[in-house]
């Protein structure tokens, strides 16, 4: 049997996250936009890990993610 060609086009995966939060005067709600990119490995990784410290702390999943994707981009914020 011939071995199927791979799955080339799940390479690098994207996630973007919104964040609402107030200024620091709390009069206003500000907005910021982020991209994540992930290879396919880092990503199965950072899935892993989630799952493992779900429980713990979700701060710290959020933290991870930033800190492990393959580059982040900020987007500017709106208030």
């Amino acid at each position: 049997m011939a071995e199927q060609p791979g799955n080339d086009h799940w390479e690098n995966f994207r996630i973007r996250t919104i964040v609402f939060s107030p200024n620091d005067l709390k009069t206003k709600w500000t907005i910021t936009i982020r991209e994540l990119v992930f290879s396919k490995e880092k990503l199965q990784l950072a899935c892993r890990t989630f799952e493992e410290k779900k429980k713990d702390a979700k701060e710290l999943i959020i933290k991870y993610l930033f800190s492990s994707a393959d580059s982040t981009s900020e987007y500017p914020s709106r208030t």
